[in-house]
């Protein structure tokens, strides 16, 4: 893995399934050297390359903020096309 050059840190809060904070704590405790941060910053970035690569390049940056709440609910699995081509279980 390439070095990872020095960048500010920011706090970053969200709500998860319970059975995926047990599994990532599990993951954690079992692995030495990993801390929750570090397992949560490297997942974001594996899946953000993989999401990059099925988009052909990076995303643009974001043009307005991100709205907040509850997603509106259509019933549509947004990460349908990762999972078919196995990059998430």
């Amino acid at each position: 893995m390439p070095k990872k050059e020095s960048v500010e840190k920011l706090r970053f809060t969200f709500q998860l399934r319970e059975d995926v904070i047990e599994k990532a704590r599990d993951a954690v405790y079992w692995t030495p050297g990993v801390t929750l941060a570090s397992f949560a910053e490297e997942a974001f970035i594996r899946l953000i390359e993989q999401m990059e690569k099925q988009n052909g390049k990076p995303f643009p940056s974001r043009s307005a903020e991100l709205k907040t709440g509850r997603p509106i609910s259509g019933g549509a699995d947004p990460f349908k096309r990762i999972k078919k081509r196995g990059g998430m279980r």
